[in-house]
């Protein structure tokens, strides 16, 4: 018999637990409608957490005020439900998002198939979405900082040549010769720059992207929200540090 296959990949998206408590209810309410003609089906809910602990469970427990979604800092979570002649499976992994964020449906009866999907379609896109100007200008983020970067190194390499030039003289070497000297350390100084400047901003352009991942769970204590407080720290980090480093060799520049 012919079976029908629906795929929903999921990303760019932050989960409430009210979120994944209205896809369960999807999965619950497929199970108690089978369970009882079908000794057979089954429906698993699955979590993982960052204190290597996990559960399972084939009801919504987990998902009980008080629970382990109110206590626990989760990174996987899986639903999967088994009936006769159908199959739901909804899979989110902020530890590998490549593989594991999707929303599966198959079996027999296209109609259900079609139906089943359009639900989990409305709740999916109920849910709130990764919004962040980091990563939507990504690229422009990463000139301003190869910008940043070559403005300091280049600072930095000028400053100890003409240091070097200040304290070594040589009078055994003619104008010309010094000239051409300090011409081949400036060629070597920009290009240093440049390629250091693209190697740190590659680098750190990725780190700043991955404080918002595609995937985020907004629930749990708010001290193991990993996401939150990576951001608020790095903004915090930014403030008091880097902005005014950064100000103080522009500065030096322009005068």
């Amino acid at each position: 018999m012919k079976k029908e296959k629906r795929i929903l990949d999921i990303n760019n998206l932050v989960f409430s637990k009210s979120d994944i408590k209205l896809i369960a209810e999807i999965f619950n309410e497929e199970y108690q409608k089978e369970k009882d003609n079908n000794p057979y089906c089954n429906f698993d809910f699955e979590v993982k957490c960052y204190d290597q602990t996990s559960y399972g469970t084939d009801n919504l427990d987990l998902l009980e005020e008080g629970g382990e979604f109110d206590i626990k800092s989760i990174y996987f979570i899986n639903l999967l439900f088994r009936g006769s002649d159908k199959r739901m499976e909804f899979g989110l992994n902020k530890e590998n998002v490549y593989r594991s964020n999707q929303l599966s449906i198959e079996g027999n009866d296209a109609d259900w198939v079609a139906g089943r999907f359009s639900d989990f379609e409305k709740v999916i896109k109920s849910v709130k979405p990764q919004q962040s100007k980091v990563k939507k200008y990504s690229f422009s983020l990463k000139l301003i900082f190869v910008s940043l970067f070559y403005l300091t190194i280049f600072y930095i390499l000028d400053t100890l040549i003409n240091k070097f030039f200040s304290l070594h003289t040589t009078p055994r070497l003619s104008m010309e010769d010094i000239m051409a000297i300090y011409l081949n350390l400036y060629i070597f100084c920009i290009g240093s720059s440049l390629g250091i400047a693209f190697y740190l901003s590659g680098n750190i352009t990725s780190w700043v992207l991955d404080l918002w991942p595609d995937i985020e769970f907004d629930f749990g204590p708010e001290h193991l929200k990993i996401e939150k407080l990576r951001r608020k720290r790095i903004w915090i980090v930014i403030s008091i540090t880097i902005i005014p480093f950064i100000i103080s060799i522009l500065v030096n520049i322009l005068t």
